[in-house]
């Protein structure tokens, strides 16, 4: 038996059928339109939604279809919308629950989907169709009708639609054209607000929007300036569903490195966008920011001296802080001064005899002060992580606290200063591909770079300073030495 489905009104000839010596006669049919009217009396029907205009080209479009079941349904198929050039996203999973029409109850499965047009003008959405095998509730073997999967054949189709896509308006002046319900620049974190000179400084930045899918949001483009080098990673995309729409998101890092100290002014940043509710340009901005950046080698904030004859007036600063510039300073801050200056020489000269006696003046081969321990296996740990996910910025401050932990806190040297003090074999060379990748000309560098080469000779130079330290050991002399 090959039952047949009308696709259109009209009328049409079936054509003759030959089997063997046999042939039938052609048969005419009149496909009448279908009458609404008689639509909420069917055991099966669709309906279908489509988000109000107006429709601009790359706009999210809302289209939602529900299948009315009336009858118990054994196996279905619903067809997926298809129109030509435009992206079509299905939004979530199908939703189920009852509804009752004219007086009828329904078990409906609503489905929804977002369209994305990629060109203006008409728009021509195909019908959707949905094909099933319902049970027989009139069959007097419905048991055994279901057990074996028989069943009547059912079908409902939606109308064909035609929408009116526009392109983007005069008044839109943006780069890049962008019709959204919501858009919002942020800041993932708590921004920095001090930094040292040559030392990274790294701000996470979030573009998001709801209604845009993330492919359609542009790189974030960070201002130039000649007061700070930047470094900009790769954009992170992705795309969610807050159970109505669809919402997209670019993050990217960002390393800001300060070229002198003072105060470091950030530019804001703005994106031009189209409000999509309510038809209007809007301009989505991150203010700007301010981050005091230090001379190297500074920590904490200048000392302030007190009122006279308080406390803080007469009480010497604190190591780690630095003296206020150019201003003329009581007697007893300059003693407080001078005897600081005699203790930081007397401290210099003391670390630079035990590094010389760790190691061959002049060379850089030196083995570490301590031998490799735990807190020296986390690092490397980090650093391997940190080259797994091509951040060369981490890995480069990871790197310079391995140094301060293997020759000690007066280490205030950076990777070439390593590279120095290590010598020869093929760390160096690493060292110097990172800074490379780090402070050369162009964003794309740390694409080429081999994080994974750097981790393993990282631990490889480390296994050999243990081994070296090891060997030393027997050379030291007795510190009782036995006589004849």
């Amino acid at each position: 038996v090959t039952e047949l489905e009308p696709k259109s009104e009209g009328i049409f000839t079936i054509p003759s059928i030959t089997v063997g010596n046999e042939k039938t006669h052609p048969v005419r049919l009149k496909v009448l339109p279908e009458n609404p009217s008689t639509a909420a009396r069917k055991d099966i029907f669709l309906e279908l939604d489509i988000s109000d205009a107006p429709h601009h080209v790359q706009q999210q479009i809302l289209l939602t279809v529900r299948l009315y079941l009336g009858v118990g349904l054994l196996d279905g198929n619903l067809s997926d919308p298809a129109p030509k050039d435009t992206n079509v996203r299905r939004l979530g999973q199908d939703a189920q629950f009852t509804a009752n029409v004219n007086g009828r109850s329904y078990r409906v499965v609503e489905r929804r989907y977002a369209l994305f047009p990629e060109n203006s003008g008409p728009l021509h959405i195909p019908e959707l169709r949905f094909q099933g095998l319902a049970s027989d509730d009139r069959s007097a073997s419905q048991a055994f009708s279901r057990l074996f999967n028989q069943g009547i054949r059912v079908s409902a189709r939606t109308r064909a639609s035609i929408l009116d896509i526009l392109p983007p308006p005069d008044a839109y002046d943006g780069s890049v054209w962008l019709p959204a319900s919501h858009l919002e620049i942020v800041e993932i974190g708590d921004p920095d607000s001090q930094a040292t000179v040559g030392q990274p400084v790294t701000r996470r930045i979030q573009l998001k929007a709801t209604g845009l899918t993330a492919e359609q949001l542009p790189d974030l483009q960070f201002a130039e300036s000649p007061s700070f080098r930047q470094y900009p990673d790769r954009p992170v995309r992705e795309t969610l569903f807050d159970g109505k729409n669809l919402i997209g998101t670019v993050t990217r890092s960002i390393a800001i490195i300060a070229n002198q100290p003072g105060a470091l002014t950030l530019p804001p940043l703005s994106i031009t966008w189209w409000d999509t509710d309510t038809a209007t340009r809007e301009i989505a901005e991150l203010p700007g920011s301010t981050i005091q950046v230090q001379e190297t080698g500074q920590s904490g904030t200048p000392a302030q001296p007190g009122p006279a004859g308080s406390p803080a007036a007469t009480e010497p600063p604190a190591a780690d802080q630095e003296l206020p510039e150019k201003k003329p300073l009581p007697s007893n801050w300059m003693w407080a001064s001078l005897i600081m200056l005699v203790g930081w020489i007397l401290t210099g000269l003391i670390m630079w005899r035990k590094i010389r006696g760790l190691g061959d003046s002049g060379h850089g081969n030196a083995p570490p002060a301590e031998p490799v321990g735990q807190d020296i296996g986390q690092l490397l740990s980090e650093i391997r992580r940190a080259c797994a996910d091509r951040h060369p910025h981490q890995v480069r401050q990871l790197t310079i606290q391995l140094a301060r932990n293997l020759w000690g806190p007066g280490y205030r040297g950076g990777l070439q200063e390593m590279a120095a003090r290590i010598g020869t074999g093929p760390m160096p060379e690493r060292l110097g591909e990172l800074n490379s990748v780090l402070f050369a000309p162009g964003n794309d560098r740390s694409a080429a770079w081999d994080g994974e080469a750097y981790s393993r000779c990282l631990a490889d130079w480390l296994r050999s300073m243990r081994h070296r330290t090891d060997a030393r050991q027997p050379e030291l002399p007795e510190l009782y030495p036995t006589t004849s």
